[in-house]
């Protein structure tokens, strides 16, 4: 069976909140990556929904999640800086 990149990118973040559903801290790199944009949307819902009882770090070359952050940082020349402080 061939999966698509989405599929497979989908399959990986199931596995990843399955076996990480219990902890403090959830670290994605990258997990808008092949998704499309429905799945997009439905990944934002599910974590603006745990934002509140994990502490979430996303790492991401997109601004899709912006607004339900509650700090953001940018990474420029190997130096870290906020951008911003919200209420998420």
């Amino acid at each position: 069976m061939n999966l698509s990149l989405g599929q497979q990118q989908k399959i990986s973040l199931l596995r990843f909140f399955v076996q990480n559903f219990n902890k403090e801290y959830w670290i994605l790199d990258e997990p808008l990556s092949n998704l499309d944009l429905q799945s997009i949307k439905e990944l934002k819902l599910f974590l603006s929904k745990f934002s509140v009882k994990k502490k979430i770090i996303l790492v991401s070359h997109d601004d899709y999640f912006d607004d339900i952050t509650s700090e953001l940082y940018s990474i420029e020349n190997g130096i870290m800086k906020s951008l911003s402080k919200c209420n998420g």
